[in-house]
């Protein structure tokens, strides 16, 4: 599981209105990576299944280069923007 921390375009510009509406829509920012890992590269895209009842899916726009691990978190940069995301532990 992992939550979005967040969401910048390609110079580093916080979507301030995205991350808004995300939230609003999916308050915990948080779900389960779709296709890890095959689609996790570039050519391929991000998709996380939101940890809610909405039944919704994110998908980004094609990654354009590796993603970059620095311990929890994946930095994942697409055609139009950086997701930052960190890994959540969990309780069982």
């Amino acid at each position: 599981m992992y939550k979005i921390i967040s969401v910048t375009d390609r110079d580093g510009n916080l979507k301030e209105d995205f991350m808004k509406n995300m939230e609003e829509a999916h308050p915990t920012m948080s779900g389960r990576i779709y296709g890890w890992p095959m689609l996790l590269k570039p050519g391929g895209y991000l998709g996380l299944v939101w940890n809610d009842a909405s039944g919704k899916m994110l998908q980004t726009s094609y990654i354009t280069d590796d993603v970059i691990r620095e311990g929890r978190k994946l930095i994942i940069t697409t055609l139009n923007s950086i997701y930052t995301l960190e890994k959540m532990e969990v309780k069982e």
